[in-house]
Order: C-alpha cells, then sequence, then structure tokens
C-alpha cells in the first residue's frame, strides 16, 4: 500500500479544451485553492476516494448477493449441521409444527 502522505514527486499531464480549463480555473478561484495545482489534486484525491469506496461497496453487496443465492438455489444435496438441526428441533419443540399453530390474533384485529 503506498502512503498518503508522502514526497511529491510525480507529474500528470493532461489536455483539456479552452471551456474546460476556464471551468476548473473559475472552480479553483471560487474553492478558495491557492493553487491550481492543490485544486486539482484535492479534488482528483476526493473523487478518486469516493469511486473506489463505491466501487468496493458494489463488490460487497455484489458478492452478498452470490454467497445468498448460492445458499438458497444452490448445491440442496447438503445436509444441515447439527446446530441447524438442534435449533429446528427446539423451535419445533416450543412451537410445533406450522399446520398446529394458530395465529394468535393482535389487538388491532379483535
Amino acid at each position: 500500500m503506498i502512503s498518503e502522505k508522502g514526497k511529491k514527486d510525480k507529474r500528470i499531464e493532461i489536455r483539456v479544451s479552452e471551456y474546460e480549463f476556464e471551468l476548473f480555473r473559475r472552480a479553483q478561484a471560487i474553492s478558495g485553492d491557492n493553487t491550481f495545482s492543490s485544486f486539482f489534486t484535492r479534488i482528483m484525491y476526493e473523487e478518486s476516494k469516493n469511486i473506489i469506496a463505491e466501487n468496493e461497496r458494489f463488490l460487497e453487496s455484489e458478492r452478498d448477493r452470490e454467497v445468498f443465492f448460492e445458499a438458497i438455489f444452490g448445491d440442496t444435496d447438503t445436509e444441515p449441521n447439527e446446530n441447524l438441526v438442534k435449533a429446528s428441533q427446539r423451535y419445533f419443540k416450543i412451537f410445533g409444527k406450522s399446520e398446529n399453530r394458530k395465529v394468535r390474533e393482535t389487538p388491532h384485529q379483535k
């Protein structure tokens, strides 16, 4: 991992249209950044971190989705582990099978 605080010895050169250049200069003046370089570096740094964070959130949610659907719809030949069997037995001992259970009325249904 590269340190965030380090010697600034790398250069970036880009070509932009005259319109973009004037737009960037105007934004820099409004922003209060003393130099165009500090303005551009700050904006690029902030936006880069946002893009990376968004991508990581997307990948996490995509991974979560894949794991969830694989668990539900994946290999159905797998057997439940011992903890799941015990939990299921406790549940049915307390609540019974669903066809034997009556749904309790809530106060607003009376």
